[in-house]
């Protein structure tokens, strides 16, 4: 048995890195690229929610092993695009109890530096997760230590995209006019369940919510706020998203996104909710 996440694998693609700057506080960080940006040139949102999972998890892992956490809800809304990056990810614990642990999100644009020290806020979110007896057959996943220390490095050498996000996950478009949109459940993009990784959730509500946003409006339109409900684990799938348009305004359209495995009698997965803006 391995241990979570395999040498090749969207954590380590996206170079993504964790540190803990204080016994509460985690931070995670990924460098920006054109691999990973949205339509309007921004940092994809599903990438952000990533590095919130990452950062979070991190702090959840620390607090109930030997025990697993699996995340529930996660919440993301935006103060500014991170275009410059590096993304700087700070988690704190805002409440923990006894099956559940709520987590604190800021998130800063590093404008070219590694550091909180002159970073530009870009947005706040929220992600709570559940306590999880570890099984046997589980993949085992080191602790985090609570006390400052060197960086942990999820990226290897030759690590990186070689190919915009979306389309190294293998994210397809159904349907242009609905925003349909569905992934397989591969080695890249599973979690440590062997279920579709979160983040990747996240990022196919939010090509599904970008795509249905221009369908239903014209022109181009990035996620700006995300919410994700993860209701089960996947199955091998494919795993479908299907989306209603909520609102369609001149600046904002609101888009209700639900996540099923179409593999396994459409169960469903995830519930999201995505607000897009127009990006000229």
């Amino acid at each position: 048995m391995t241990t979570y996440p395999p040498e090749r694998h969207m954590l380590r693609d996206l170079r993504l890195s964790s540190e803990w700057v204080s016994d509460d506080t985690c931070v995670a960080r990924a460098p920006v690229d054109d691999f990973v940006r949205d339509p309007g040139g921004g940092l994809r949102l599903g990438v952000i929610a990533t590095a919130v999972d990452v950062a979070g998890a991190s702090l959840s892992i620390a607090a109930v092993h030997p025990d697993r956490t699996a995340t529930i809800e996660l919440a993301y809304q935006t103060i500014r695009a991170v275009r410059e990056g590096p993304l700087i990810v700070a988690a704190r614990v805002l409440r923990q109890g006894s099956r559940q642990l709520a987590v604190g999100i800021e998130a800063f644009d590093g404008r070219g530096r590694d550091d909180l020290a002159g970073a530009e806020p870009a947005g706040l979110g929220s992600v709570m997760f559940q306590r999880l007896p570890r099984r046997a057959e589980h993949a085992p996943i080191a602790s985090p230590k609570r006390r400052r220390a060197a960086r942990s490095e999820l990226g290897l050498p030759g690590s990186g995209l070689d190919r915009p996000y979306v389309e190294r996950a293998g994210i397809r478009l159904l349907d242009e006019n609905s925003g349909a949109a569905e992934i397989d459940n591969h080695d890249w993009v599973r979690n440590s369940f062997g279920s579709l990784n979160g983040g990747m959730a996240a990022t196919l509500i939010e090509f599904a919510g970008e795509r249905a946003a221009c369908a239903a409006a014209g022109g181009t339109w990035a996620a700006s706020d995300l919410s994700v409900i993860y209701l089960a684990q996947s199955g091998p799938g494919p795993i479908r998203a299907r989306t209603q348009v909520l609102r369609s305004g001149a600046e904002h359209v609101v888009c209700r996104v639900s996540v099923v495995d179409a593999g396994n009698g459409g169960k469903l997965l995830s519930l999201g909710s995505v607000t897009c803006t127009r990006r000229e």
